[in-house]
């Protein structure tokens, strides 16, 4: 989509904070990428349908002159209806952590207010994305819609121009970071995945000599 489109969005945003993630999106758009405000972020879930299941935990990271901030990094833990069940098994977030974790509407302001000013990043953001914006309309009645950069899109983008073979799981960012020869991390923690998507956003980067590159040429969504 163009940036006439999405700049139509900015102007017809009615919600404050969906008028700030928008203003973000403007303020970065033609700025080299190196240069812009980026937010990695990574949502832990008690399921995959965001109709019916719920967001745990978020995790940030900021990229800012093209290096992580990791003094600015951080996460949050969601208190939510009921218990987080069988997840457990694979976020090990279990329900006592969440007896002093913030509501739901405290987890969205805080979220936006990460987002301010920058450009959203994460691996395979549609799924995130789409729960983020069923709380929206939970919350103020109004879903919203932002396009993000996306490190598995962006992969897929390279592997196909290469003309290799998408095998199952070569797109998981595990996998992803392997190409690029990063350290094994931690999966399924939201800190430590939106670390990871930042740190595969840099390789590709590196790797494309794409440093000087727009925003909006990464944009998805």
């Amino acid at each position: 989509m163009t940036r006439l489109y999405w700049m139509w969005q900015h102007f017809q945003a009615q919600r404050r904070w969906h008028k700030a993630l928008m203003q973000g999106l403007k303020d970065n758009w033609d700025k080299p990428i190196n240069e812009a405000r980026l937010v990695c972020f990574d949502m832990e879930m008690t399921g995959l349908n965001p109709k019916c299941d719920q967001i745990v935990s978020i995790g940030c990271v900021v990229i800012e002159h093209g290096a992580l901030q990791m003094g600015q990094a951080d996460h949050i833990f969601l208190r939510i209806n009921g218990s987080v069940g069988q997840s457990a098994v694979i976020h090990k977030i279990h329900d006592h952590h969440l007896d002093n974790a913030l509501s739901p509407q405290q987890a969205f302001a805080w979220w936006c207010q990460k987002m301010e000013g920058s450009v959203a990043v994460a691996h395979h953001g549609k799924l995130d994305f789409s729960f983020l914006s069923m709380l929206a309309k939970e919350l103020d009645g109004e879903g919203f819609k932002l396009p993000w950069i996306d490190t598995l899109l962006l992969e897929k983008h390279r592997l196909d121009r290469s003309e290799r073979p998408i095998m199952n799981g070569d797109l998981t960012l595990a996998e992803s970071r392997r190409r690029y020869h990063l350290p094994e991390f931690s999966a399924h923690s939201a800190l430590s995945d939106a670390l990871a998507c930042g740190e595969l956003l840099l390789a590709q980067i590196a790797c494309q000599g794409a440093q000087t590159h727009k925003v909006h040429q990464f944009l998805r969504g």
